[in-house]
């Protein structure tokens, strides 16, 4: 009963739920400038550091490595037209 309840509420399983909000987290937490993935993936209740960059990765299509470089990039883009 909780799962079709659940399920018919938010499209996904409960444990597709808790795993997209525990990817959220850890994308808020790389935002403010965490940059240990492992220690991250633990943060938010990965239990496996290889795991969490494989589930993130099929989430936002970039690895945790792949969205912190791309981060980095769009803040250095930002410095250098505030330059000008």
């Amino acid at each position: 009963a909780f799962y079709k309840k659940f399920k018919s509420l938010t499209n996904l399983a409960p444990v597709e739920f808790v795993r997209e909000m525990r990817l959220k987290r850890a994308r808020q937490i790389l935002d403010a400038g965490e940059s240990n993935i492992s220690e991250i993936a633990y943060m938010v209740g990965f239990n496996n550091a290889k795991y969490f960059s494989t589930c993130f990765k099929e989430q936002y299509r970039l690895s945790p490595t792949e969205y912190l470089k791309s981060k980095a990039q769009t803040v250095e883009e930002g410095f250098r037209w505030a330059l000008y």
